[in-house]
């Protein structure tokens, strides 16, 4: 059998689920509820036969259309019948594309740090990472690197996650089209994971490859109604992508799971028909808590450096005086569970990830409880209270 752990991320969430006390700041989620109009149109919908029973493996005709529709409204053009799959989350859809995009040894090329999953995927997958990792002022895309890692490796494709987990930075729009033009100079597909693309701060827009219509035979779009509506817990994406690259994912698709839950597509229509309006509450509220965050972090500034995120509700945080088992000696001793940096990427030891989708007061305490251990870890004095007035009065 392989030898296949589970990612970092779960390591770190279920040792604190295992432990009383424990303020997980580790898998990101969003802390609200499923907005009770999405949950009150399954309830009314839920009896009728064809929502009991399964979809097409592409899934439902009818949210495929209205996926359809959604991305028209943002210039991409996918048909529902052949460049759509509703897949379960977007982690499966990930999945899916990768065991049917590449044979085993093949490479695919992605830009670190980047989401710790992909790597136990690339793993089952039989695919070969080849890291390019990005500028670690700013987070910003080396594009000669790129270019050379990109002639001397040979991928077959690239994997974009945009905007950035961990680092909440956005790829501009001339990065990507700059991108764009490199993989198809060299033959390669383009697989974009676009889970945070609504979650963006500071007036920002996301930009997609799929609203070129040059670079749509070479893109794959993976997205997901987890977070955007506050349901993870339902498990429903899709996958956007040509018809030749889609029929293919399509067929692993059906062998992993046949299609996804019929209730949740259920609640996936619900989403796009009544939920987008709870989004930007969403999004106000994870403003908020970036800057209590933001705060928090330049009282630290002698022991922690990050950069503000663009997007999603991450921050990657770099310890000034590193240590190799910070994440796991904080959740033994302060009783926080954060992700390390190894995670991310084979160069990013000094790091740790923290999640902000929680209450202030969470965000409060648990950011107290690293001050509290940091300080006196690295100065053996307990910081007074006074210095730290922005969290003691929160």
């Amino acid at each position: 059998m392989r030898n296949i752990e589970l990612s970092e991320i779960k390591v770190m969430e279920k040792q604190a689920q295992e432990q009383e006390g424990v303020i997980s700041l580790a898998q990101g989620y969003p802390d609200f509820p499923t907005p009770w109009t999405i949950i009150e149109f399954v309830k009314a919908h839920l009896t009728e036969p064809q929502w009991q029973h399964y979809t097409l493996s592409s899934g439902s005709m009818k949210l495929r259309e209205m996926i359809s529709m959604s991305l028209a409204k943002d210039n991409a053009y996918y048909d529902p019948h052949s460049e759509i799959i509703v897949t379960a989350g977007a982690n499966a859809g990930l999945m899916a594309t990768l065991l049917a995009g590449f044979q085993p040894g093949e490479s695919i090329a992605t830009f670190t740090p980047t989401y710790a999953s992909y790597f136990k995927q690339f793993q089952l997958a039989g695919v070969n990472p080849i890291y390019i990792p990005l500028k670690e002022k700013g987070w910003s895309i080396d594009l000669d690197l790129f270019s050379d890692r990109i002639r001397s490796h040979k991928p077959k494709a690239i994997l974009l996650c945009n905007p950035n987990n961990p680092t909440g930075t956005l790829l501009s729009k001339e990065e990507l089209i700059e991108i764009g033009h490199i993989a198809m100079k060299n033959g390669l597909f383009i697989i974009c994971d676009e889970v945070y693309s609504f979650l963006l701060y500071d007036n920002k827009e996301y930009f997609s490859l799929s609203q070129i219509p040059m670079f749509k035979d070479i893109f794959v779009k993976i997205q997901s109604f987890s977070k955007k509506y506050a349901m993870t817990g339902w498990r429903v994406g899709y996958i956007c992508g040509p018809e030749k690259i889609i029929s293919q994912i399509l067929s692993v698709h059906d062998l992993m799971v046949n299609c996804a839950p019929s209730f949740s597509q259920l609640a996936a229509i619900a989403a796009l028909q009544l939920g987008e309006k709870f989004v930007p509450q969403f999004v106000s509220e994870f403003a908020e808590r970036r800057e209590y965050v933001h705060e928090w972090l330049h009282t630290m500034d002698k022991y922690l450096i990050a950069e503000k995120p663009k997007g999603t509700y991450f921050y990657f945080i770099k310890l000034l005086h590193p240590e190799m088992r910070f994440a796991y000696e904080l959740l033994e001793k302060a009783k926080v569970s954060v992700v390390p940096g190894s995670a991310f990427g084979p160069f990013y030891n000094d790091y740790f990830r923290i999640s902000f989708a929680k209450d202030i007061d969470i965000l409060h305490e648990a950011l107290l409880r690293i001050t509290n251990y940091l300080i006196p870890h690295y100065t053996n004095q307990i910081m007074p209270s006074t210095s730290m007035s922005m969290v003691s009065n929160a």
